[in-house]
C-alpha cells in the first residue's frame, strides 16, 4: 500500500507534471516544425506556383517589345517565391540598355506583372558618320546604330574624343545634353552640331551658323539666339553668324 502510495504520489507531482509539459511542447515544436519544413519544399517544388503567365508594358501603358518580351520569357517556369524582382530587374538593365526602370510585381499563383520605363533619346553622337551613339537626356549612351536618326540633334565629335555604349557621357558633353532637351522643349529644330570643347558650333541652316560655349549656362543662350533671330526678323536682316561665346554677342551679316 505504501509502494501504490508512493507512485501515486510521484506521477501526481508537480516534478512529474513539468517533465510532461517539456515533452509536450518539445513534441509540438518539432511537428510544427516538420509542417512547416513541409509547407516551404511544397511551395519551392510545386507546379502550381511557377510562373505560367507574364504581363509586360511599359510606363505609357503601351505592350512590350519583342526583343523585350524574348528575355524576359526566361522568368517563366521558374518558381514565383524563388524570383529576386530587384536582382533580375537589374540583370534586364545591364542586358537591355535601352531601359531605364524596370518594376517586376508577383501575381499569386503563376503571375508576373512587369512595368519598364524605357530611355528617350535626346541627342545623337558620331566621330565619323559611320557609327552613331544615342545619348538620353541623362547622358547616358544607351543605343549605338550604323543609322542616322533624322530627328535628333546630331553631334559631330573630334576623332579622338571619347564616347562608348553603355556609359555616362564625357562631363564636357553634358553642356550638349542639357542644350538638346531645351531646344526640344522650345520646339527648335537643329540638325547638326560640331563640339569641339568648349565650342559648340550650331548649323541653323546651310548659311547660318551659331557658336556656343559649353562653359556659359545652355539656357541662357539658347535665349539670346531666340532673341536675335526675331529681331533679325523684325529688321529683315538675317545674320550669317551669331557668337554667344564671349560677355556680349558677336553678330556678322
Amino acid at each position: 500500500m505504501r509502494k501504490l502510495a508512493a507512485k501515486k504520489t510521484f506521477f501526481t507531482s508537480r516534478k512529474f507534471l513539468r517533465k510532461i509539459q517539456i515533452l509536450l511542447k518539445f513534441t509540438s515544436g518539432l511537428l510544427i516544425i516538420f509542417c512547416l519544413v513541409t509547407l516551404l519544399l511544397y511551395v519551392f517544388k510545386a507546379d502550381f506556383f511557377k510562373v505560367r503567365w507574364l504581363e509586360c508594358q511599359s510606363n505609357d501603358g503601351q505592350m512590350c517589345q519583342e526583343k523585350e518580351t524574348v528575355f524576359l520569357n526566361d522568368l517563366k517556369e521558374r518558381n514565383l517565391f524563388l524570383i529576386n524582382s530587384k536582382k533580375e530587374g537589374q540583370r534586364f538593365k545591364k542586358e537591355l540598355l535601352w531601359i531605364k526602370e524596370i518594376d517586376i510585381k508577383k501575381r499569386l499563383p503563376d503571375k508576373l506583372l512587369i512595368i519598364i520605363s524605357r530611355r528617350q533619346p535626346t541627342v545623337i553622337f558620331t566621330k565619323d558618320e559611320k557609327v552613331w551613339y544615342i545619348s538620353d537626356e541623362e547622358g547616358f549612351i544607351f543605343s549605338k546604330t550604323t543609322k542616322k536618326i533624322n530627328d535628333l540633334l546630331t553631334v559631330f565629335l573630334p576623332r579622338d574624343f571619347p564616347i562608348d555604349l553603355g556609359v555616362e557621357i564625357d562631363f564636357r558633353l553634358k553642356f550638349v545634353v542639357d542644350l538638346a532637351k531645351i531646344l526640344k522643349k522650345e520646339f527648335i529644330f537643329i540638325d547638326k552640331a560640331y563640339f569641339d570643347f568648349p565650342t559648340l558650333t550650331l548649323f541653323l541652316d546651310s548659311s547660318r551658323i551659331a557658336s556656343l560655349s559649353a562653359q556659359k549656362p545652355a539656357d541662357l543662350q539658347v535665349g539670346s539666339l531666340q532673341f536675335i533671330l526675331r529681331q533679325s526678323k523684325i529688321e529683315g536682316k538675317l545674320p550669317g553668324l551669331i557668337d554667344l561665346r564671349f560677355s556680349k554677342p558677336v553678330i556678322k551679316y
